[in-house]
């Protein structure tokens, strides 16, 4: 039964293997050097275009390849056949069918065999249809390799042309074979560099092959030749191919390999034949010869009779009367190698022997050869074989063991591998070893300084580590290591718990280290992000606690300058910095000024300053409010000396400048300043950002509230003298309206007080005014006094309004309904309803894509689209139908403007996109239309107060958004609006 099993399972691989192959569309192949003659599988056969015919002639294979191919295809089977090569046969070539007349682009790949004297006895391999795949690439390649091989081959290469068959390439290899220099062979006739060789034949075949294209092989031809001043007679193999360009033979390609010293072993080994006879019949492992296609036994060794225990008298009779048992396996091989001429090789073959009546199994390294005559057709074949049945069996049982163990290591979720000696060889490493080493499956056998050369590149510490475990015999462990390794090409940062275990041999000397790795890196990143966190926390609290003090501090100061000076002082005690202030713009594009600043340790910069010794561009920087940082004053390759120098006097080697913008205009400039270099994070940044908001924003509450007291004695004024003063109160509210815009916190107190106070004496007004119209009416008044009733009451008016839209700013705060879930299109329906009068007299057209639903305030919300779309109605171009179209886009909030900055910040933002055809405006304009008060246009061409759009972006900011204007002149214009999503 074992040998049944065994012969089954061989059947079912070779059938697996052939399944696989026809599966990839590759077939298979074996060329008998000796005769000539290659077989093929069907698969072969259907890409060559032959018919059934398993076995055909070399030279018949040769004419099914293009012609322009052949040269490299033989150039290339003969390095491959050449002792000196590594047997290696690859090349792409085309063939047309010999058959069906089809261009295909063949790749075929195979493998030499050389007997023991050193002689090409066999080329086996497989061929692949690549025509799908064929390019310029391919061609290219065939040409590189043709190229080379002409440079590098191992046999003799030429090429001569003409009709005198000059010299015009010959390769290194091609002079040693003849004896002649480079310079000898260029440029000159064959017959003139050899006159030897006149009569030996050798031109007529070169012509032969020029003229007729056909090309000629020739094996162990005998040259006499002149050599090293001696003529000698040299056995070659040689094959001329004619060279084409444009379809036309241009010269002829020699192939030259050298056989003398194969022939004279041929020679030899036919002396020796009967001394060789001897040594068999004496040999310590079977052999025997046996002749016909019955197997007769011609000879068998003493070895091989003892193997079979059937007795002596075995000479002359058939191998299946012998061992009937082995006739349908060993017999079989036997007889198909004298059937086909091919050897058959095997080791450790079964082979079931019956002796006493009893069935023996033993294993032998079996070579069946066939014999020729000297026709070359197979007379008998030749067996030898060597008993390896005990190394068999030991190698089983250790297989066996290490199949237990390799599944053991290879089921490991750890990285297990071997380093194998001093140099650390890499064996036996399971799949999640190579994973982690990254550098493909190919890596064992390596040393591991060739394998992980990032080990040396990034000066990590474990080839010292291993060594110091090699020498010492000591046992290595580490947890959450940090190791570098280029994975796949990538350099990747990863955490491993590493042991490193020496291992011994019988001596007890230590002859490999086993490595036993665990990838924890996502525990270790898991504390890191966890220790960042906290760091990231308690820093933030920490800024925060700075922030509540900064505020509670500033808040009872009335004075500016003292509240610079104290946020100064505490800022830097907080920041550990050496100098800290604000300095002053001038207004005159070149000075500065320090007042007063906070110095730890470093002289006070108070003083005027001028701008350009610090930096051309530190003054453009500042007007478009971009913060400036500095870490090194000393090597910052964008200061020149003169800079430089002007900041070493100041003992300054660090530096960051927040500018304070107002109105679009430079106010002051926050600057934190390190006597040394200092690197900034970006944390230190965000809090000088804030304090320095905070700082000014204090500053405006108190000239704010200054404003605002004055702006109350000057109401009272307004009422003891109305005709005086109606003039005069406007102009002051406008410069109060104008200060109030600085701050949105000093406008709500005002607006509020402005509402409540100004609305009584404003109605006093204007029932004067109606009053007195009624008596111009009556008494007939003079007309120029006419005039100044109807602007009195049309001032009134205006402020009454501008009173209201102040009331309606101040309220954004402070009534807002709790946030509830708001649809965007009812509210733009419910605006489209509002301004349904505007809408049809302008004619406009309002296009409404599906928008999201937000968490607000409906009314508000209202109001702000309601502004939107009243705008884009009011300042619409002549002539041109007004056209709104709305659409919403959901974005990152890495996404969102630099202006806009959310007072609670969202993961994801809603960006509504209000656009119209309107008038537009410049876009330099962007940020002012926002602040209270401002108008681009004389209100005598647009009528308003200059208060929609601040109302816009404050119900924006109200909502955790922000609201941004693009716009050209003519062109439209389009409002963004972002407010956090769901």
């Amino acid at each position: 039964m074992p040998a049944l099993s065994s012969s089954v399972s061989n059947a079912t691989d070779f059938e697996q293997l052939t399944f696989a192959l026809e599966a990839a569309g590759i077939g298979s192949w074996n060329l008998d050097v000796v005769n000539q003659q290659v077989w093929l599988d069907e698969r072969c056969r259907a890409l060559y275009g032959f018919g059934r015919d398993e076995v055909v002639a070399w030279e018949q294979l040769l004419t099914c390849v293009h012609p322009d191919d052949r040269a490299g295809v033989t150039l290339i089977r003969q390095r491959a056949l050449n002792p000196q090569s590594d047997g290696r046969y690859d090349v792409r070539f085309r063939v047309i069918g010999e058959k069906d007349g089809q261009l295909r682009w063949l790749r075929c790949r195979g493998q030499a065999y050389f007997t023991p004297e050193g002689a090409a006895c066999r080329l086996a391999g497989v061929v692949q249809d690549v025509s799908g795949r064929v390019d310029l690439l391919a061609t290219e390649v065939n040409q590189r390799q043709l190229l080379n091989s002409l440079n590098e081959s191992h046999v003799g290469l030429a090429i001569v042309d003409g009709p005198e068959l000059t010299y015009r390439t010959a390769n290194a290899f091609y002079c040693q074979l003849v004896d002649r220099t480079a310079e000898q062979l260029l440029g000159r006739p064959m017959m003139t560099v050899f006159p030897e060789l006149v009569g030996q034949g050798f031109d007529e075949r070169i012509r032969s092959v020029l003229d007729t294209g056909v090309p000629h092989l020739a094996q162990a031809l005998p040259a006499r030749l002149l050599r090293q001043g001696q003529l000698q007679t040299i056995y070659v193999d040689v094959a001329y191919h004619p060279c084409y360009e444009a379809g036309c033979i241009t010269g002829v390609l020699i192939i030259a390999n050298d056989v003398t010293h194969q022939v004279n072993a041929r020679q030899v080994m036919a002396q020796n034949e009967a001394w060789l006879r001897t040594v068999v019949e004496n040999a310590p492992f079977p052999f025997g010869v046996f002749v016909g296609e019955e197997l007769e036994v011609k000879l068998a060794n003493q070895a091989l009779i003892d193997v079979w225990n059937k007795g002596a008298d075995v000479v002359g009779r058939q191998y299946g009367q012998i061992v009937p048992e082995l006739n349908q396996t060993v017999g079989a091989r036997l007889r198909q190698v004298f059937q086909t001429g091919k050897p058959y090789n095997a080791s450790s073959q079964e082979v079931n022997v019956l002796t006493d009546e009893q069935m023996h199994t033993y294993y032998f390294d079996v070579s069946f050869n066939p014999l020729l005559d000297i026709d070359g057709r197979v007379y008998g074949v030749t067996s030898a074989s060597i008993n390896v049945t005990e190394a068999v069996n030991n190698r089983r049982a250790l297989e066996q063991r290490e199949a237990q163990l390799r599944s053991v290591i290879e089921s490991a979720p750890a990285g297990i591998g071997l380093f194998v000696g001093r140099e650390l060889i890499v064996e036996m490493p399971n799949q999640t070893f190579i994973d982690i080493v990254g550098k493909g499956p190919d890596i064992v056998g390596k040393p591991l300084r060739e394998v992980m050369p990032e080990l040396v590149t990034e000066n990590q510490p474990f080839l010292r580590i291993l060594d110091d475990v090699y020498t010492s015999g000591q046992m290595f462990q580490s947890y959450g290591a940090p190791v570098s390794i280029v994975q796949n090409g990538v350099m990747a940062h990863n955490y491993y718990n590493i042991t490193y275990t020496p291992l011994r041999n019988e001596q007890g000397e230590v002859y490999a280290i086993l490595d036993i790795a665990f990838d924890v890196t996502g525990e270790v990143s898991a504390r890191q992000q966890a220790e960042e966190a906290r760091q990231k926390l308690l820093q933030s609290e920490s800024q925060q606690r700075f922030l509540l003090t900064l505020t509670d501090q500033l808040r009872p100061l009335s004075d500016a300058s003292a509240m610079q000076y104290q946020a100064a002082k505490l800022l830097g005690d907080y920041l550990g910095a050496s100098r800290v202030g604000f300095a002053e713009d001038l207004k005159d594009s070149e000075h500065v000024r320090v007042t007063q600043d906070y110095c730890n340790d470093v002289p006070s910069l108070a003083g005027d300053y001028t701008y350009h010794d610090y930096g051309l561009d530190l003054l453009n920087a500042f007007r478009q409010g971009r913060t400036t940082v500095l870490a090194d004053s000393a090597n910052d390759a964008g200061l020149n000396e003169q800079e430089k120098q002007a900041y070493a006097q100041l003992s300054l080697g660090a530096a960051v400048n927040i500018p304070l913008l107002s109105d679009g205009q430079l106010i002051m400039v926050l600057f934190v300043h390190y006597r040394q270099a200092h690197c900034w994070s970006d944390d230190e940044l965000r809090l000088l950002e804030q304090v320095a908001d905070r700082t000014w924003l204090a500053i405006e509450r108190v000239q704010a509230e200054a404003a605002l007291r004055q702006s109350e004695e000057r109401y009272r004024q307004l009422s003891a003298d109305l005709d005086t003063q109606v003039n005069r109160r406007t102009r002051e509210l406008a410069i109060s309206v104008d200060k109030l815009r600085r701050s949105n916190d000093n406008l709500q107190q005002f607006a509020y007080v402005a509402s409540h106070d100004l609305q009584e004496p404003l109605r006093k007004i204007q029932q004067f005014g109606n009053l007195l119209q009624v008596r111009q009416q009556d008494k007939g008044v003079d007309t120029e006094s006419a005039m100044y009733i109807e602007r009195m009451q049309s001032a009134a008016s205006r402020m009454s309004t501008l009173i209201k839209d102040l009331l309606t700013y101040a309220r954004i705060d402070t009534h807002r309904e709790p946030n509830q879930p708001v649809p965007l299109n009812e509210v733009i329906d419910d605006v489209q309803s509002t301004l349904e009068l505007a809408l049809a007299e302008t004619e406009a057209t309002v296009d409404v894509a599906a928008l999201p639903t937000v968490p607000g305030d409906f009314s508000q919300l209202s109001q702000l689209f309601q502004n939107l779309l009243g705008n884009a109605l009011k300042f619409r171009r002549p002539d041109v139908i007004p056209r709104i179209q709305i659409r919403a886009e959901r974005v990152d909030a890495r996404q969102l403007p630099t202006s806009v900055r959310p007072t609670h910040p969202a993961d994801h933002y809603c960006r509504i996109d209000v656009i119209d055809n309107g008038i537009g405006f410049d876009a330099k304009y962007a940020d002012r239309i926002f602040q209270v008060f401002q108008r681009l246009h004389n209100k005598s061409q647009y009528a308003g107060t200059g208060i929609g759009l601040a109302v816009c972006q404050k119900v924006a900011a109200n909502h955790g958004g922000g609201i941004v204007a693009r716009s050209q002149p003519n062109e439209g214009t389009t409002f963004s609006v972002y407010l956090p999503a769901d």
